[in-house]
């Protein structure tokens, strides 16, 4: 049986890519935004945050009050973030797992920015965009948050410690790769992966879910939230 899901986005356009990737599986889904409640019957219920544009201390403080708000120990937890890092990804995603971690006890996160169907790919705990690295592009000239696009450097400075899995490790795939996550799970951190591929993704998705972990967040674009919804998807 599949999963329910709390989507969290900094914007209306992302809760609405991550809410099809699972509708197209075949997923009750929702888009909501403002003051609208926990109480929708559908198993995907995506909020907008309407974030993105926010500093660091008021979208975090957004997002703490919507998951005190919407977080149901019923539904697995996506927080969506820009492929290129804009907007508030680390602040809002350390005000989330403060959340879990009190209703918890734990909290862990699985970071998987890539959506390779875009041409974002993430190498070495750095996102890529069409091969280069992303703060050589106009895309980070224009319009970035952070002094480095080193994601373990983005955590540390909103004070979450991060394990990064390099691509070698996603790609065995198996039981490597569940003790990557289960290791990082165990010192509450936020795991860190490379994905180049759809492929990658989808052995994320697939390892990351066999795991028993309280207080888990995915973290990602739309492209992993289309690899959990494969992976998710009930058996015909």
């Amino acid at each position: 049986m599949a999963r329910r899901w709390l989507i969290l986005a900094d914007d209306l356009t992302g809760a609405a890519d991550c809410a099809i990737a699972f509708a197209r599986r075949g997923a009750t889904a929702c888009v909501q935004w403002g003051e609208a409640g926990p109480g929708a019957d559908e198993a995907v219920l995506s909020h907008d945050a309407d974030s993105r544009q926010l500093g660091p201390d008021a979208a975090a403080a957004r997002h703490a009050a919507l998951a005190e708000r919407l977080h149901d120990p019923d539904r697995a937890v996506f927080k969506k973030i820009d492929s290129t890092l804009r907007g508030q990804p680390a602040a809002e995603l350390a005000a989330t797992l403060a959340v879990l971690r009190r209703r918890t006890g734990g909290a862990f996160a699985i970071l998987a920015p890539a959506f390779p169907a875009t041409g974002r790919t993430t190498e070495d705990g750095r996102i890529r965009v069409a091969g280069r690295p992303l703060a050589e592009t106009e895309l980070w000239r224009r319009d970035h948050t952070y002094p480095t696009d080193a994601l373990p450097a983005m955590l540390d400075g909103a004070g979450l410690t991060s394990a990064t899995i390099p691509l070698a490790t996603v790609r065995a795939g198996g039981e490597a790769l569940r003790a990557a996550l289960h290791a990082a799970s165990q010192a509450f951190a936020v795991a860190v992966l490379d994905a180049v591929d759809d492929d990658d993704l989808a052995r994320i998705a697939r390892a990351g879910l066999a795991l028993d972990a309280a207080g888990l967040a995915w973290v990602g674009s739309a492209g992993l939230a289309h690899a959990l919804a494969a992976a998710d998807a009930p058996s015909p």
